[in-house]
């Protein structure tokens, strides 16, 4: 059940106030990793399959322990903090209100025909 409040609210939160331009979007930071550990792989053909298939276990398994670390944390420090941080990263992850907004910027670009 605690799952659907963190959705609901993460919706909430992204319809209100869609993504915050202070706040670095997930994506980017994820973007940030992959960009880091690429520069410690090998520069060959097999070194590169090896290190994507290293890059795609790390980075989502990182992803999931940093901020399944970071709910528990809250959580134990109160329920109510453990579930505002679900919703704030629930909100990131629709990014519906963004979505939304690039896209009509797309759609404005492609009918002008240039």
């Amino acid at each position: 059940m605690l799952i659907f409040w963190a959705v609901l609210g993460g919706f909430l939160l992204d319809a209100l106030f869609g993504d915050p331009a202070w706040l670095p979007h997930p994506v980017v930071l994820m973007g940030q990793c992959i960009s880091a550990l690429e520069k410690h792989l090998p520069k060959t053909p097999r070194g590169e399959l090896v290190g994507g298939v290293a890059v795609a276990a790390v980075l989502p398994l990182g992803t999931l322990a940093v901020t399944g670390l970071a709910c528990w944390a809250a959580a134990r420090l109160h329920p109510a903090l453990g579930l505002a941080l679900q919703m704030l990263w629930c909100g990131q992850a629709l990014a519906a209100k963004g979505l939304a907004q690039e896209s009509r910027n797309v759609y404005k670009e492609l009918a002008r025909g240039d």
